[in-house]
């Protein structure tokens, strides 16, 4: 049991970090002194930079090595562990008489405004004035007084104990516009990771369906995402809001709102057994409860499948299959934009799946992570929305982009959606607006670390695997409270296997043996001080000595990407989840957007690119108590030639900045405007009049077989163009 509270435990550990950081770099060029390698800092010194309080501080001290963030080197010389993984990463080094991989390694620390649990206390019926006016909006949007207090009861309901931060207040009520005052069809809502942004459009999505059931329409709801992995992580939340606002409906009468998940691992009917895993996911009743965590499973009833949790869930309100969606579509459905093409082109009236019908009922457009579809792909993308304008017969259709700080987000929006009139929703402008001073914060120390000409950047993504994964072992293996977590970023497939091939081989090399036989702490090239159990550490070298190899690691190290099995993904993502038997994960972009892994505060990036990117990537770590609010995130670069005018830009470090403050960064690109563009609109167009006329438009398995067949569809096709 902690006997310190979290948001002191971090407030403590930020102060720890920024002094350390600020006596490790030079302040004009922030690049790592090189005498850093001698760098610690005292117990007095530790006691007297947390606080006054000589007893609280002590509290602090003891509770930072319980959970591993202070690593000792001697008997009165500490670091934090940020600070300590960034100078062993700054001069990794092969073997120990051979010169390091990195020239000249920078750092720069971000400290961040995020709301804390401490901001997270408006709530519906509360008496405060932010509250107040809530409520008021949320009458003016109903216009009806008892399903505004069913909607307020629901949302006190979901977030329990906490509540709105202001910003996520704000924007509510910015979307809960009284009688169209705003007359807007388009929003975009920017935000830096972890600051709340799933909460406003889900909250908003809940009202728009309750609103359609008062006013006896059929509206949908479509919640698109670019990644499954972030996909299903927030399918989550959603089945857990239905679940209490079902119950909390069926109080008062009303049917409940159904809900699915239409991607390319839908399952049909014929696919599925009695108590086969439901899309990898753990019941989020349980999960939120802290009771003992149930995997959602396929429950046989009758003539169909009911998705159950092991400790008795009943989730009857998801449309399990395919078929399912078919013969009565979901309120609520989260898909991808690539599957939403294919069902736009499914006939009328068809069962075997989603078909047109839906997006002529369809209210609300709800596009995440939405500077993903830039350039030609978000052409595309500006198609699909231009097409489910074109067929919604819903007069009140809205859209909301939901992105990470970008360059000109009202441009960019209009370029996707078609719309002329977006209202933009920006997470700092409401803070400096109303003067909004959140008690939380994050800090981001960002590395750039120039790889050597006479080195591979691969090479030294092994090694930085195995200190990685080592340090994750000789936490779990000391029984500390945190265990660390590391997210390496690799452009390709092909890349990661030979990265992790490379890993395998120093781990078959009998890697980290030397490191463990060198007792110089202060040497990066040493892991000794990551254990503190002379017992442990005599019983690994002893091991290793002897010719064995630390197998350990061989299971602390895993990948992800386009081409691991939905099985294999759902446990690696479970493994982050837990924080517990997964050290490293090498990952594609799979990764990089929006879920929250509790353990990760370490991210390697290889390769220079895209600012918006790597701020979204490095934005993984370091979003939950668990990892005290830190994050160390290094881009290595590949000395690649259109890399050295990026690290070497004079304005790098506002490039990078997590909050997007970079007002001369180039606005994204979005190619709705290219001939091929519109030939695909126009093409897509005639297949979605066949659909609306219920002809086969062979979308869903019913191929084409014969020449006939084939004619007559193309026939048809060009009388529709």
């Amino acid at each position: 049991m902690s006997i310190v509270n979290n948001a002191k435990l971090i407030n403590d550990y930020h102060k720890l970090v920024e002094m350390e950081y600020n006596k490790i770099i030079d302040q004009r060029s922030k690049v790592i002194d090189p005498r850093a390698i001698g760098y610690s800092t005292t117990y007095e010194d530790i006691i007297k930079t947390i606080g006054e309080d000589r007893k609280d501080s002590k509290d602090s001290f003891k509770e930072l090595r319980r959970r591993g963030f202070l690593v000792k080197l001697d008997e009165d010389s500490y670091r934090t562990l940020h600070i300590d993984v960034a100078i062993r990463s700054a001069y990794l080094r092969t073997a120990y008489e051979s010169i390091e991989y990195i020239v000249g390694p920078r750092l720069f620390l971000y400290k961040l405004p995020i709301p804390s649990k401490e901001d997270r206390i408006l709530k519906p019926f509360g008496n405060g004035d932010y509250e107040k006016e809530f409520y008021r909006r949320v009458k003016g949007f109903f216009n009806n007084d008892e399903i505004a207090n069913i909607y307020c009861e629901i949302i006190k309901k979901y977030l329990g104990d906490s509540g709105f931060d202001a910003f996520q207040i704000f924007s509510l009520m910015t979307l809960l516009k009284e009688n169209d005052i705003l007359n807007k069809k388009g929003y975009i809502i920017t935000a830096p990771t972890g600051a709340g942004k799933t909460e406003i459009f889900l909250l908003y999505a809940l009202a728009k369906l309750l609103k359609n059931k008062v006013n006896g329409n059929n509206g949908k709801v479509l919640l698109t995402y670019p990644r499954k992995a972030l996909a299903i992580d927030q399918s989550s939340r959603v089945i857990r809001l239905l679940y209490i606002a079902n119950k909390i409906l069926k109080n008062y009468g009303m049917d409940p709102i159904t809900f699915g998940i239409r991607d390319g691992d839908t399952k049909r009917k014929r696919d599925i057994k009695d108590g086969d895993l439901f899309r990898g996911m753990q019941c989020p009743i349980c999960t939120k409860n802290k009771s003992s965590k149930s995997d959602l499973i396929y429950s046989k009833s009758g003539n169909k499948y009911i998705i159950k949790c092991k400790n008795g869930h009943e989730f009857d309100f998801i449309k399990a299959t395919k078929e399912d969606m078919g013969k009565e579509h979901p309120d609520f459905l989260i898909s991808n934009m690539w599957a939403v093409e294919w069902r736009l082109l499914e006939q009328k009236n068809s069962k075997t799946d989603i078909n047109i019908n839906f997006f002529e009922n369809l209210s609300l457009l709800v596009i995440d992570e939405a500077h993903e579809y830039t350039g030609l792909g978000g052409g595309l993308v500006s198609v699909l929305i231009k097409l489910i304008k074109d067929i919604t017969s819903i007069s009140d259709f809205e859209i909301i982009l939901s992105s990470a700080t970008l360059p000109s987000p009202k441009n960019f929006a209009k370029k996707l959606t078609g719309l002329d009139n977006i209202f933009h929703i920006d997470f700092k402008n409401i803070l400096d607006k109303n003067k909004i001073n959140f008690k939380g914060e994050r800090f981001v120390l960002m590395g750039v670390y120039d790889i050597s000409p006479q080195y591979s950047w691969s090479t030294y993504v092994q090694l930085w695997t195995v200190m990685m994964s080592f340090l994750h072992y000789a936490y779990e293996k000391q029984n500390k409270k945190y265990s660390p977590q590391s997210l390496v970023f690799i452009q390709n497939i092909k890349e990661i296997r030979r990265t992790l091939s490379g890993f395998k081989e120093n781990i078959s090399l009998g890697e980290p043996k030397d490191r463990l036989n060198l007792d110089d702490p202060y040497d990066p090239y040493s892991f000794v001080p990551y254990i503190e159990d002379h017992d442990l550490l005599e019983n690994i070298r002893n091991k290793l000595d002897s010719g064995e190899i630390l197998d350990e690691l061989l299971n602390l190290v895993d990948e992800i990407h386009s081409e691991v099995t939905p099985k294999k993904r759902n446990e690696i993502i479970k493994k982050l989840k837990s924080q517990r038997g997964l050290g490293v994960v090498c990952s594609t972009s799979t990764l990089e957007l929006g879920v929250d892994y509790g353990g990760v505060s370490f991210i390697l990036n290889s390769g220079f690119e895209n600012p918006l990117s790597l701020r979204q990537r490095i934005g993984r770590g370091g979003r939950t108590d668990d990892t005290l609010k830190t994050t160390l995130g290094i881009i290595l670069t590949r000395k690649v030639p259109s890399e050295s005018f990026l690290i070497y830009d004079a304005n790098i470090w506002k490039k990078l900045h997590p909050m997007g403050i970079e007002d001369d960064e180039s606005e994204l690109i979005v190619s709705y405007n290219n001939p091929q563009i519109d030939l695909r609109y126009n093409l897509t167009k005639g297949l979605i009049k066949l659909a609306q006329k219920g002809k086969n438009t062979y979308t869903s398995g019913n191929y084409i077989k014969k020449e006939k067949e084939l004619k007559e569809f193309l026939h048809d096709w060009a009388n529709e163009l």
